[in-house]
């Protein structure tokens, strides 16, 4: 059984004192995280250690030297080749495939379809996904599953609070249908009138030199990711796109996509 889940938002990449001592009261014993580098602070992972077993599934890069037998890692650079993109291979696809292994998950690739904010169109996962609904024919996010992807991500920028809720939604809908008549759409409105805001002024705005394109911005809402997606895939394939990002109170963080795959994002940022 599944004694606490933690939707934290893109702001902790790894376990706060906070979550520690959340995990703590709630005697969490066995912990997984998904999609966060946690090893990038092998402190939070020694202090987990000492109460619960860790599983990280992740895909943005190799991980330090994990020194303890209580952590396990699923990281697609450990094993395969730097030829075959493991960075492609995506934290969502990871934990399908994985788990399928073990539970029978048909019933529910269409949350799998969530990948393709991390991966190439023409990936084979997806497109199978894609072709089980009948909606393998023109823009993937313009299918009835792509907006439902599409009202999950953004809606989890809406507030502090939104990914606790949309974790609640995902447990109790049953098919995509159930996403999209939801009351995640009022919260994926307001955060998209702010995408479309920099996708019109994008070209005026971007610097570019050769085949990179800078962009800084300044958001209400934290769209770094989902802006640099969008962009990547629709209007700048075959770009390295650079995104500069101005949180009040916080660095510039920066967000990068390469959506043809020829250059490697994690390589380059390292």
């Amino acid at each position: 059984n599944v004694a606490l889940t933690l939707a934290k938002g893109r702001e902790e990449i790894y376990p706060s004192k906070e979550t520690i001592s959340k995990l703590k009261k709630y005697k969490i014993n066995k912990l997984i995280t998904l999609d966060k580098s946690i090893y990038l602070e092998p402190k939070s992972i020694e202090e987990i250690e000492k109460f619960a077993e860790i599983m990280i599934i992740d895909h943005h890069g190799i991980p330090g030297k994990i020194k303890s037998k209580m952590t396990t890692a699923i990281i697609p650079q450990l094993f395969m080749e730097p030829s075959e993109k493991p960075n492609n291979y995506c934290t969502t696809q990871i934990v399908y495939d994985f788990f399928s292994e073990i539970v029978k998950l048909n019933d529910l690739d269409w949350l799998a379809f969530g990948a393709i904010h991390d991966v190439p169109w023409g990936n084979e996962f997806t497109k199978k996904i894609l072709k089980k609904y009948k909606m393998d024919h023109g823009d993937p996010w313009e299918t009835p599953l792509g907006k439902a992807m599409q009202f999950i991500s953004l809606a989890s920028l809406y507030n502090k609070d939104s990914p606790e809720r949309i974790v609640e939604e995902m447990y109790k809908s049953e098919k995509y249908e159930d996403i999209l008549n939801s009351d995640l759409k009022h919260m994926y409105q307001e955060v998209n009138k702010e995408i479309e805001w920099h996708l019109e002024n994008f070209d005026k705005d971007a610097e570019f030199i050769q085949d990179l394109a800078f962009y800084l911005i300044d958001p209400k809402y934290k769209i770094n990711s989902p802006f640099i997606t969008i962009i990547s895939t629709k209007h700048y394939p075959n770009k390295t796109l650079i995104l500069i990002t101005n949180y009040p109170g916080a660095k510039f963080r920066l967000s990068l996509r390469r959506h043809d795959g020829k250059k490697d994002m994690n390589r380059l940022i390292q």
